[in-house]
């Protein structure tokens, strides 16, 4: 961790601690020498980190973004919302898993939507289109 991310963490740390400034400031002179970070060396933030992390402080890591959906994915999601969309409308009886599986069976021969491929998902695609193109 650099010198930047050091000083902006010890300032959490102060934050998530609730410490006042005077409490802080005596927190920084006693382990690292200075009243402020920004004076301080490396070695004196690391002493101070430490110090906050006694106190109680826990480092929280950022969430890990969400991968990119795949191609197919992608193709599933849109059959959902196609399928969603007709039950809105009202074309659609029943707006559940197991019916949207049971028209992709119908489509396709296959049981489940996860289970079909990129060229069957499109004619899928294609098929709920039309029928809602043709009632709109």
């Amino acid at each position: 961790m650099n010198r930047k991310e050091l000083i902006r963490i010890i300032h959490v740390a102060k934050r998530d601690l609730c410490l006042d400034n005077e409490t802080y400031r005596s927190l920084l002179l006693s382990h690292g020498g200075k009243e402020s970070t920004l004076e301080m060396s490396d070695a004196a933030l690391h002493r101070v980190f430490s110090a906050m992390k006694k106190l109680g402080f826990k480092v929280k890591s950022k969430p890990v973004p969400d991968k990119p959906k795949s191609a197919i994915e992608r193709q599933i999601s849109m059959i959902r919302g196609l399928w969603l969309e007709l039950a809105d409308i009202g074309e659609v009886r029943d707006r559940s898993d197991r019916a949207m599986n049971a028209f992709v069976h119908k489509c396709t021969d296959i049981g489940r939507v996860e289970w079909i491929s990129s060229a069957q998902a499109s004619a899928v695609i294609e098929r709920l289109k039309k029928w809602r193109n043709r009632i709109a």
